[in-house]
């Protein structure tokens, strides 16, 4: 992640939270704090598809919330339907 942000300093990203497979809500704002500082836009990914992915954007908002982010969160379907995401 960090030499994503090096070579190409992301404003947006897709981050998973499910837990079990990938990061959970926790690991992915650690995630966004020390190794993504320029993101502006979240889209969480890769949960609530199967009971063994446990992990929400509540949890994931909570966690951001935390650690004092100011990094907006948009669920998979806002995403989907804005048209000026990137502003």
């Amino acid at each position: 992640m960090q030499i994503i942000n090096d070579l190409y300093e992301p404003s947006v990203a897709l981050l998973p939270i499910g837990d079990c497979l990938g990061m959970g809500p926790r690991e992915a704002a650690y995630a966004l704090k020390n190794f993504l500082p320029g993101i502006k836009t979240v889209v969480p990914m890769h949960y609530g598809t199967f009971p063994v992915l446990t992990g929400t954007p509540e949890d994931f908002q909570k966690e951001l919330t935390e650690i004092g982010s100011d990094v907006k969160m948009i669920l998979p379907t806002e995403f989907l339907t804005q048209k000026a995401i990137l502003e």
